[in-house]
């Protein structure tokens, strides 16, 4: 079974947030972290459930890994649908 895949408009906006971040010190880092980051969302349309689960929660939480940090996706599924909802740098201040 194949999922589709959605990224919202909230995920959207960190990927270029991320992206714009990085672009200013290392346009080819930006492109790769990029790239790395839609392959990981791509990649849950065929394995949606090797995120790690969030206890008590509906989400599920991949590691995209990249530099000494990397990044995370943070997703639900529904039905036969991976809604990809934010994106997260390691570093970055969740609060």
């Amino acid at each position: 079974m194949t999922f589709s895949v959605q990224w919202l408009p909230k995920a959207e906006a960190d990927l270029e947030r991320h992206f714009d971040a990085l672009n200013d010190k290392n346009p080819i880092a930006a492109s790769k972290a990029t790239r790395l980051i839609f392959k990981a969302g791509a990649s849950l349309s065929v394995f949606p459930y090797r995120g790690r689960s969030i206890d008590g929660t509906q989400q599920r939480k991949l590691p995209v890994p990249f530099g000494e940090y990397g990044y995370v996706l943070y997703y639900r599924i529904e039905d036969d649908r991976v809604f990809i909802l934010r994106v997260h740098h390691g570093r970055e201040n969740r609060t």
